[in-house]
């Protein structure tokens, strides 16, 4: 059963949808039909039935954007694939020079302890959280934070001290 606040936000909405029908402009009602859609799915909720409006119809103005910056696509285009695998290609090219300096640099930056400089290394050695996380008695979920905020504490000591000397 739905709460009072979420049958009023509904019925704000489905008023909406009803002025914009007679505008024919199929975003807006995407976007309406997507809000009442989140609103149904929380049908618990007891905020206030104007925040939930406002808050379904951001929500769902971000699905609609998503779904147009992705744009069309023909599947029936031989060559859908071929930009998607150029791509690919570019972005994994191997560069062990690279790989390289970003190891010497985690070995001398100041930006990190030791715990998180090890860590690190473990990691690009090819090392999982799981392994990690066996070999430390820690749980996985717990080695999933330690390595993200070394990742973090690195990404920002790379920026500080690299980017800007």
């Amino acid at each position: 059963m739905m709460s009072l606040e979420i049958q009023s936000a509904v019925s704000t909405l489905q008023q909406q949808s009803e002025v914009t029908r007679a505008s024919l402009d199929t975003v807006e009602l995407d976007r309406i039909d997507r809000a009442l859609d989140e609103l149904i799915r929380n049908h618990t909720k007891t905020s206030q039935p104007l925040r939930m409006v406002r808050s379904a119809r951001a929500n769902a103005l971000k699905v609609v954007k998503d779904r147009a910056r992705q744009g069309l696509v023909s599947f029936d285009d031989p060559d859908l694939y071929a930009a998607k695998r150029a791509e690919a290609e570019a972005a994994s090219a191997y560069d062990p020079l690279a790989e390289f300096e970003l190891l010497d640099w985690l070995d001398s930056t100041p930006s990190l302890t030791v715990h998180q400089r090890q860590l690190l290394k473990a990691v690009a050695r090819g090392h999982d959280a799981e392994s990690l996380a066996c070999a430390a008695g820690l749980p996985v979920k717990r080695m999933r934070e330690r390595i993200s905020r070394a990742r973090s504490a690195a990404f920002a000591g790379y920026i500080a001290e690299v980017t800007c000397a």
